[in-house]
Protein backbone atom coordinates (compact mmCIF):
# COMPACT_ATOMS: atom_id res chain seq x y z
CA UNK A 1 0.00 0.00 0.00
CA UNK A 2 1.40 3.38 -1.01
CA UNK A 3 2.42 5.48 1.99
CA UNK A 4 0.38 8.44 0.79
CA UNK A 5 -2.74 6.63 1.98
CA UNK A 6 -1.47 7.20 5.53
CA UNK A 7 -2.95 10.68 5.08
CA UNK A 8 -6.45 9.19 5.27
CA UNK A 9 -7.93 9.33 8.77
CA UNK A 10 -11.46 8.17 9.57
CA UNK A 11 -13.49 8.48 12.75
CA UNK A 12 -16.71 6.79 13.86
CA UNK A 13 -17.35 9.75 16.16
CA UNK A 14 -18.04 12.09 13.22
CA UNK A 15 -21.60 12.64 12.02
CA UNK A 16 -20.49 11.98 8.43
CA UNK A 17 -20.68 8.23 7.56
CA UNK A 18 -17.35 6.43 7.13
CA UNK A 19 -17.90 5.86 3.39
CA UNK A 20 -18.51 9.58 2.85
CA UNK A 21 -15.46 10.48 4.96
CA UNK A 22 -13.31 8.17 2.84
CA UNK A 23 -14.70 9.57 -0.42
CA UNK A 24 -14.11 13.12 0.82
CA UNK A 25 -10.48 12.49 1.75
CA UNK A 26 -9.71 10.73 -1.53
CA UNK A 27 -11.31 13.66 -3.38
CA UNK A 28 -9.12 16.11 -1.49
CA UNK A 29 -6.02 14.07 -2.36
CA UNK A 30 -7.02 14.02 -6.04
CA UNK A 31 -7.70 17.77 -6.01
CA UNK A 32 -4.33 18.40 -4.39
CA UNK A 33 -2.43 16.28 -6.91
CA UNK A 34 -1.46 13.67 -4.33
CA UNK A 35 -3.41 11.09 -6.35
CA UNK A 36 -2.86 11.57 -10.09
CA UNK A 37 -5.04 11.26 -13.16
CA UNK A 38 -4.99 7.70 -14.51
CA UNK A 39 -3.92 6.23 -11.19
CA UNK A 40 -5.73 3.08 -10.06
CA UNK A 41 -6.99 3.23 -6.49
CA UNK A 42 -6.24 0.23 -4.24
CA UNK A 43 -8.76 -2.59 -4.57
CA UNK A 44 -11.59 -2.52 -2.05
CA UNK A 45 -10.31 -5.47 -0.03
CA UNK A 46 -6.76 -4.11 0.37
CA UNK A 47 -7.99 -0.59 1.14
CA UNK A 48 -10.47 -1.94 3.68
CA UNK A 49 -7.82 -3.99 5.48
CA UNK A 50 -5.39 -1.05 5.45
CA UNK A 51 -7.92 1.38 6.92
CA UNK A 52 -9.62 -1.11 9.23
CA UNK A 53 -13.05 -0.84 7.57
CA UNK A 54 -15.24 -3.31 5.68
CA UNK A 55 -14.58 -3.67 1.96
CA UNK A 56 -18.24 -2.78 1.26
CA UNK A 57 -17.59 0.59 2.93
CA UNK A 58 -14.71 1.16 0.50
CA UNK A 59 -16.92 0.09 -2.42
CA UNK A 60 -19.55 2.62 -1.32
CA UNK A 61 -16.88 5.37 -1.14
CA UNK A 62 -15.66 4.54 -4.65
CA UNK A 63 -19.23 4.71 -6.00
CA UNK A 64 -19.66 8.13 -4.33
CA UNK A 65 -16.56 9.29 -6.21
CA UNK A 66 -17.93 7.77 -9.41
CA UNK A 67 -21.18 9.71 -8.94
CA UNK A 68 -19.10 12.87 -8.57
CA UNK A 69 -17.45 12.04 -11.93
CA UNK A 70 -14.03 11.83 -10.25
CA UNK A 71 -13.28 8.16 -10.96
CA UNK A 72 -14.36 5.42 -13.34
CA UNK A 73 -15.10 1.99 -11.89
CA UNK A 74 -14.30 -0.72 -14.44
CA UNK A 75 -14.78 -4.45 -13.76
CA UNK A 76 -11.43 -6.27 -13.56
CA UNK A 77 -9.57 -3.03 -14.41
CA UNK A 78 -10.20 -1.29 -11.10
CA UNK A 79 -11.15 2.20 -9.97
CA UNK A 80 -9.36 4.68 -12.23
CA UNK A 81 -8.90 8.35 -11.36
CA UNK A 82 -10.21 10.75 -14.00
CA UNK A 83 -8.88 14.21 -14.79
CA UNK A 84 -9.87 16.54 -11.97
CA UNK A 85 -11.43 19.77 -13.18
CA UNK A 86 -12.50 22.13 -10.38
CA UNK A 87 -15.91 23.77 -10.54
CA UNK A 88 -17.31 21.41 -13.20
CA UNK A 89 -20.18 20.34 -10.94
CA UNK A 90 -21.87 21.26 -7.69
CA UNK A 91 -19.89 18.54 -5.91
CA UNK A 92 -16.54 19.86 -7.10
CA UNK A 93 -17.03 23.48 -6.04
CA UNK A 94 -14.74 22.92 -3.05
CA UNK A 95 -11.07 23.41 -3.91
CA UNK A 96 -8.25 22.07 -1.80
CA UNK A 97 -6.17 25.17 -2.57
CA UNK A 98 -5.38 27.07 0.64
CA UNK A 99 -7.29 24.54 2.77
CA UNK A 100 -4.26 22.40 3.54
CA UNK A 101 -2.65 22.56 6.99
CA UNK A 102 0.89 21.18 7.23
CA UNK A 103 1.44 19.26 10.47
CA UNK A 104 5.18 18.90 11.19
CA UNK A 105 6.05 16.02 13.54
CA UNK A 106 9.20 14.03 14.37
CA UNK A 107 7.50 10.74 13.35
CA UNK A 108 4.04 9.18 13.57
CA UNK A 109 3.87 7.49 16.99
CA UNK A 110 0.77 6.76 19.14
CA UNK A 111 1.48 10.00 21.02
CA UNK A 112 1.53 12.17 17.90
CA UNK A 113 -1.35 10.25 16.32
CA UNK A 114 -3.65 11.26 19.20
CA UNK A 115 -2.67 14.92 18.73
CA UNK A 116 -3.30 14.58 14.99
CA UNK A 117 -6.74 13.08 15.62
CA UNK A 118 -7.63 16.19 17.62
CA UNK A 119 -6.38 18.42 14.80
CA UNK A 120 -8.40 16.41 12.28
CA UNK A 121 -11.60 16.64 14.34
CA UNK A 122 -11.36 20.42 14.57
CA UNK A 123 -10.43 20.74 10.88
CA UNK A 124 -13.21 18.62 9.38
CA UNK A 125 -16.26 20.86 9.99
CA UNK A 126 -14.59 23.68 8.03
CA UNK A 127 -13.16 21.33 5.38
CA UNK A 128 -9.52 21.94 6.16
CA UNK A 129 -7.14 19.13 5.26
CA UNK A 130 -4.30 18.48 7.74
CA UNK A 131 -1.34 16.75 6.09
CA UNK A 132 1.40 15.11 8.17
CA UNK A 133 5.01 15.88 7.25
CA UNK A 134 7.53 13.79 9.28
CA UNK A 135 10.71 15.79 9.95
CA UNK A 136 12.66 13.44 12.22
CA UNK A 137 14.15 15.13 15.26
CA UNK A 138 15.51 17.96 13.15
CA UNK A 139 14.19 21.50 13.83
CA UNK A 140 16.42 22.91 11.07
CA UNK A 141 14.78 20.63 8.50
CA UNK A 142 11.34 21.53 9.91
CA UNK A 143 12.19 25.20 9.50
CA UNK A 144 13.22 24.59 5.88
CA UNK A 145 9.90 22.84 5.27
CA UNK A 146 8.06 25.82 6.77
CA UNK A 147 10.01 28.17 4.49
CA UNK A 148 9.07 26.13 1.40
CA UNK A 149 5.44 25.85 2.47
CA UNK A 150 5.25 29.61 2.98
CA UNK A 151 5.67 30.04 -0.77
CA UNK A 152 2.05 28.98 -1.26
CA UNK A 153 -0.48 26.16 -1.31
CA UNK A 154 -0.96 25.83 2.45
CA UNK A 155 -3.21 27.81 4.75
CA UNK A 156 -1.02 27.30 7.81
CA UNK A 157 1.50 25.16 9.69
CA UNK A 158 1.26 23.34 13.03
CA UNK A 159 4.68 22.43 14.43
CA UNK A 160 4.53 19.66 17.05
CA UNK A 161 7.49 19.24 19.44
CA UNK A 162 10.16 20.27 16.92
CA UNK A 163 10.62 24.00 17.39
CA UNK A 164 12.81 25.98 14.99
CA UNK A 165 16.34 27.35 15.08
CA UNK A 166 17.48 30.12 17.41
CA UNK A 167 17.99 32.32 14.34
CA UNK A 168 14.32 31.91 13.41
CA UNK A 169 13.23 33.17 16.82
CA UNK A 170 15.75 36.02 16.63
CA UNK A 171 14.47 37.14 13.23
CA UNK A 172 10.90 36.77 14.38
CA UNK A 173 11.57 38.90 17.46
CA UNK A 174 12.89 41.64 15.17
CA UNK A 175 10.08 41.50 12.59
CA UNK A 176 7.22 40.17 14.77
CA UNK A 177 5.39 38.70 11.79
CA UNK A 178 4.97 35.39 9.98
CA UNK A 179 4.62 34.63 6.28
CA UNK A 180 1.74 32.20 6.96
CA UNK A 181 -0.06 31.26 10.20
CA UNK A 182 2.09 29.11 12.51
CA UNK A 183 1.00 27.29 15.68
CA UNK A 184 3.56 25.59 17.93
CA UNK A 185 2.58 22.61 20.08
CA UNK A 186 4.91 21.86 22.97
CA UNK A 187 7.44 24.67 22.57
CA UNK A 188 7.42 26.99 25.59
CA UNK A 189 10.02 29.20 23.92
CA UNK A 190 7.77 30.04 20.97
CA UNK A 191 6.67 33.65 21.09
CA UNK A 192 4.06 33.06 18.40
CA UNK A 193 0.78 31.19 18.84
CA UNK A 194 1.40 28.11 20.97
CA UNK A 195 -0.41 25.28 22.73
CA UNK A 196 1.69 23.62 25.41
CA UNK A 197 1.53 20.99 28.09
CA UNK A 198 2.75 21.97 31.55
CA UNK A 199 5.45 19.30 31.42
CA UNK A 200 7.20 20.60 34.52
CA UNK A 201 4.07 20.13 36.61
CA UNK A 202 3.28 16.73 35.06
CA UNK A 203 6.74 15.29 35.76
CA UNK A 204 6.68 16.83 39.25
CA UNK A 205 3.42 14.96 39.91
CA UNK A 206 5.04 11.64 39.06
CA UNK A 207 8.25 12.32 40.97
CA UNK A 208 6.29 13.55 44.02
CA UNK A 209 4.28 10.35 44.00
CA UNK A 210 7.48 8.29 44.18
CA UNK A 211 8.71 10.47 47.03
CA UNK A 212 5.42 9.90 48.88
CA UNK A 213 6.16 6.17 48.70
CA UNK A 214 9.28 6.89 50.76
CA UNK A 215 11.83 6.57 47.95
CA UNK A 216 14.85 8.87 48.03
CA UNK A 217 17.18 7.44 45.35
CA UNK A 218 14.97 8.39 42.42
CA UNK A 219 16.43 8.31 38.93
CA UNK A 220 15.24 9.85 35.67
CA UNK A 221 15.14 8.33 32.21
CA UNK A 222 15.05 11.43 30.03
CA UNK A 223 15.30 12.24 26.35
CA UNK A 224 18.26 14.46 25.33
CA UNK A 225 18.35 17.39 27.74
CA UNK A 226 19.02 19.87 24.93
CA UNK A 227 15.59 19.10 23.44
CA UNK A 228 12.92 21.59 24.65
CA UNK A 229 10.83 18.80 26.20
CA UNK A 230 13.96 17.29 27.76
CA UNK A 231 14.68 20.55 29.56
CA UNK A 232 11.09 20.74 30.85
CA UNK A 233 11.17 17.11 32.04
CA UNK A 234 14.41 17.67 33.97
CA UNK A 235 13.00 20.85 35.54
CA UNK A 236 9.95 18.97 36.81
CA UNK A 237 12.03 16.10 38.17
CA UNK A 238 14.57 18.30 39.96
CA UNK A 239 11.89 20.69 41.28
CA UNK A 240 10.09 17.81 43.01
CA UNK A 241 13.31 16.57 44.62
CA UNK A 242 14.33 20.03 45.80
CA UNK A 243 10.86 20.68 47.26
CA UNK A 244 11.41 17.65 49.55
CA UNK A 245 15.01 18.57 50.39
CA UNK A 246 16.38 15.67 48.38
CA UNK A 247 19.65 15.91 46.50
CA UNK A 248 19.64 16.00 42.69
CA UNK A 249 22.45 13.97 41.17
CA UNK A 250 23.31 13.73 37.47
CA UNK A 251 24.55 10.21 38.27
CA UNK A 252 20.87 9.23 38.49
CA UNK A 253 19.85 10.92 35.22
CA UNK A 254 20.03 8.62 32.20
CA UNK A 255 19.66 10.07 28.71
CA UNK A 256 17.88 8.13 25.96
CA UNK A 257 18.72 9.12 22.37
CA UNK A 258 15.01 9.10 21.46
CA UNK A 259 11.68 7.65 22.62
CA UNK A 260 11.96 4.19 21.04
CA UNK A 261 11.83 0.76 22.72
CA UNK A 262 15.49 0.28 21.85
CA UNK A 263 16.37 3.52 23.65
CA UNK A 264 14.50 2.32 26.75
CA UNK A 265 16.38 -0.98 26.74
CA UNK A 266 19.67 0.89 26.29
CA UNK A 267 18.98 3.09 29.31
CA UNK A 268 17.90 0.13 31.44
CA UNK A 269 21.14 -1.68 30.63
CA UNK A 270 23.11 1.42 31.64
CA UNK A 271 21.18 1.56 34.91
CA UNK A 272 21.91 -2.10 35.63
CA UNK A 273 25.63 -1.40 35.22
CA UNK A 274 25.43 1.62 37.52
CA UNK A 275 27.20 1.49 40.87
CA UNK A 276 24.00 2.56 42.64
CA UNK A 277 20.72 1.09 41.45
CA UNK A 278 17.96 3.70 41.85
CA UNK A 279 15.09 2.55 44.05
CA UNK A 280 12.62 4.29 41.73
CA UNK A 281 12.56 5.83 38.26
CA UNK A 282 10.60 8.57 36.52
CA UNK A 283 10.59 8.05 32.74
CA UNK A 284 10.07 10.62 29.99
CA UNK A 285 7.62 8.36 28.14
CA UNK A 286 5.63 5.17 28.63
CA UNK A 287 7.59 3.47 25.86
CA UNK A 288 10.87 4.13 27.67
CA UNK A 289 9.33 2.99 30.97
CA UNK A 290 7.86 -0.23 29.54
CA UNK A 291 11.10 -1.11 27.75
CA UNK A 292 13.05 -0.52 30.97
CA UNK A 293 10.57 -2.64 32.96
CA UNK A 294 10.95 -5.51 30.49
CA UNK A 295 14.76 -5.31 30.66
CA UNK A 296 14.81 -5.25 34.47
CA UNK A 297 12.48 -8.25 34.61
CA UNK A 298 14.69 -10.13 32.14
CA UNK A 299 17.52 -9.63 34.64
CA UNK A 300 15.47 -11.02 37.52
CA UNK A 301 14.35 -7.78 39.13
CA UNK A 302 10.78 -7.43 40.35
CA UNK A 303 8.61 -4.40 39.67
CA UNK A 304 7.92 -2.61 42.03
CA UNK A 305 9.59 -4.69 44.78
CA UNK A 306 13.14 -4.08 43.55
CA UNK A 307 12.60 -0.95 41.49
CA UNK A 308 9.51 1.21 41.00
CA UNK A 309 8.79 3.13 37.82
CA UNK A 310 6.37 5.75 36.51
CA UNK A 311 5.83 6.57 32.83
CA UNK A 312 4.53 9.54 30.90
CA UNK A 313 1.82 9.54 28.15
CA UNK A 314 -0.66 6.83 29.26
CA UNK A 315 -0.47 4.87 26.01
CA UNK A 316 -2.72 1.82 25.64
CA UNK A 317 0.07 -0.67 26.37
CA UNK A 318 0.55 0.82 29.84
CA UNK A 319 -2.72 -0.77 30.99
CA UNK A 320 -1.77 -4.33 30.00
CA UNK A 321 1.86 -4.48 31.10
CA UNK A 322 2.81 -6.65 34.06
CA UNK A 323 2.44 -4.91 36.40
CA UNK A 324 0.24 -2.18 34.88
CA UNK A 325 2.25 1.04 34.57
CA UNK A 326 1.59 4.07 36.74
CA UNK A 327 1.81 7.04 34.41
CA UNK A 328 0.88 10.63 33.66
CA UNK A 329 -2.10 10.88 31.29
CA UNK A 330 -1.81 13.70 28.77
CA UNK A 331 -4.74 15.40 27.02
CA UNK A 332 -3.15 14.84 23.61
CA UNK A 333 -6.41 14.84 21.63
CA UNK A 334 -7.56 18.06 23.33
CA UNK A 335 -4.19 19.71 22.65
CA UNK A 336 -4.49 18.94 18.93
CA UNK A 337 -8.10 20.11 18.83
CA UNK A 338 -7.21 23.41 20.52
CA UNK A 339 -4.28 23.98 18.16
CA UNK A 340 -6.53 23.64 15.11
CA UNK A 341 -9.22 25.82 16.66
CA UNK A 342 -6.56 28.50 17.21
CA UNK A 343 -5.35 28.04 13.63
CA UNK A 344 -8.84 28.68 12.27
CA UNK A 345 -9.18 31.86 14.34
CA UNK A 346 -5.80 33.08 13.05
CA UNK A 347 -6.72 32.30 9.42
CA UNK A 348 -10.07 34.07 9.80
CA UNK A 349 -8.36 37.08 11.44
CA UNK A 350 -10.54 36.74 14.54
CA UNK A 351 -7.71 37.52 16.98
CA UNK A 352 -5.36 40.46 17.38
CA UNK A 353 -2.72 38.98 19.71
CA UNK A 354 -0.73 35.78 20.12
CA UNK A 355 -2.79 32.85 21.43
CA UNK A 356 -1.22 30.86 24.29
CA UNK A 357 -2.96 27.81 25.80
CA UNK A 358 -1.60 25.51 28.53
CA UNK A 359 -2.84 22.00 29.44
CA UNK A 360 -2.03 19.85 32.47
CA UNK A 361 -1.35 16.14 32.88
CA UNK A 362 -3.03 13.80 35.39
CA UNK A 363 -1.43 11.09 37.50
CA UNK A 364 -2.89 7.62 36.80
CA UNK A 365 -1.95 5.31 39.68
CA UNK A 366 -1.51 1.62 38.86
CA UNK A 367 0.84 -1.02 40.30
CA UNK A 368 4.36 -0.28 38.99
CA UNK A 369 5.21 2.23 41.71
CA UNK A 370 4.42 0.26 44.89
CA UNK A 371 1.52 -0.60 47.16
CA UNK A 372 -1.15 1.96 47.91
Amino acid sequence: MNKKYELITLSKSFALPIANQLAQRILWMIAGGIISEGEILPNIRDMGEYLGVHMHTVRAAYHILEDKDVVTVKPRAGTIVKKYTPFTSQDQVFSIQNRQIAVLIPEMTPFYYQIFKGIQSAADPDRYLPLVIPCGDDPIFAEAVYSDISAGGFAGVINISLGFSDMFYKNFAEENRLSIPLIFIGDFNARTHRVVLNTVDAISQGTNHLIQHGYEEIGLINCPKDWPVGREIYKGYSAALVSHNLQTSMDLVFSAPDFTIEAGIFCAEQILKHKLLPRALMAASDTLALAAMFTFQQHGLKIPDDISIIGYNNIAQSTISSPPLTTIALPTYEIGFQAMQSMKRVINKEISSWEHHTFSGKLIVRNSCGKH
